[in-house]
């Protein structure tokens, strides 16, 4: 066996990773700190004076930097549609959506088996897209809608299709279809919110039950146009805190149909829905500022109407003195 060579420069090359070659490195302001084995004694100590004088930093001693906080309203991350826009996913893609949807389990066009595939479609989005709720959103500048349009035509009947083929995006393929078998009522939507919000749930009650319960009243939630964005909730929650059968409500469930009628039942920002609430309190106001108008000549009128009937009681009497002055023409002497 060779013998080792252990020679101080040996080790110094392994340890420092130079060559052999190597005389001298650099910090990291690109400053000198080693001078070639050939420089003089001075120079020699002058590199050790300034190794030694420099603090040292320990691993442990390092300034952690503090995490800043997140913010108080953090945006959803966007999704990642990756795999779907894959060339070579979209035959597998297109496969699997018609392995979910054979004839059978399709749209058909009386609506039937809505409540289903609305079901199937989401599972569909969630395993290709890698987006549950990708058609409840408007994708349609992305490049991935191209397949996502595709496999949601596959879910349709022929006559549903012959009806939304013209339509450009899937987001507005699901808009017309949620439109064509759903009713966009708020009072329908405030109801189904309402029977979410009442599930019960209590010793007696199976877990399994409450689980079913929740699924099945959150998709009738979602099928009255209902879509869990901040606005929406906001404007739900809002809406809610209202009470029930005051005018102030009356007022607000007839302003909030008449906008969302007018508007295509597209959903009202909940900034909107702050000025909806505006107005009918200042309609509100106003109406019961002359409501009360109304009523103060009222009283007056009452008033006058009590006066005039005790002036009729004190003429209904003839020989009243009060009615007797009043009428000298009519007062007779009395004989001698």
């Amino acid at each position: 066996m060779a013998p080792v060579n252990r020679s101080p420069s040996s080790i110094a090359t392994r340890s420092s990773g130079l060559g052999p070659n190597a005389g001298s490195s650099s910090n990291a302001a690109g400053k000198r700190v080693a001078s070639s084995p050939t420089g003089s004694d001075d120079e020699r100590e002058t590199v050790r004076a300034s190794r030694d004088s420099a603090p040292h930093i320990s691993s442990t001693s390092r300034a952690i930097p503090v995490p800043a906080a997140a913010p108080l309203d953090e945006e959803e991350p966007a999704p990642d549609f990756s795999y779907a826009v894959d060339n070579r996913h979209r035959e597998p893609i297109t496969k699997n959506a018609y392995l979910r949807f054979p004839e059978t389990f399709r749209l058909t066009s009386s609506g039937a088996n809505y409540r289903d595939w609305l079901k199937d479609v989401q599972d569909m989005a969630d395993f290709n897209l890698e987006y549950k709720e990708y058609y409840f959103k408007d994708f349609s500048r992305h490049r991935v809608d191209k397949i996502a349009r595709a496999i949601l035509l596959i879910s349709l009947s022929r006559e549903i299709k012959a009806e939304v083929d013209g339509l450009d995006s899937s987001f507005e393929i699901m808009n017309a279809i949620r439109r064509w078998f759903t009713t966009f009522s708020r009072a329908a939507q405030m109801n189904r919110w309402d029977d979410l919000e009442s599930i019960p749930c209590d010793l007696s009650t199976p877990a399994t039950s409450v689980a079913a319960t929740y699924q099945r009243r959150f998709l009738d939630f979602t099928e009255s146009g209902a879509v869990l964005t901040k606005d929406f909730l906001f404007g739900v929650l809002l809406q809610g805190s209202l009470g029930h059968n005051t005018p102030l409500r009356q007022e607000f469930d007839y302003r909030v149909d008449q906008e969302l009628a007018a508007r295509r039942q597209i959903p009202l920002l909940f900034v909107e829905m702050i000025d909806i609430l505006n107005d009918c309190q200042e309609k509100i106001k106003g109406r019961e500022a002359a409501q009360q108008r109304r009523i103060a000549p009222g009283t007056f009128a009452a008033e006058a109407t009590a006066q005039a009937e005790r002036s009729m009681s004190i003429e209904s009497h003839p020989d009243n003195v009060y009615t007797l002055a009043g009428r000298p023409a009519n007062f007779k002497s009395p004989a001698p």
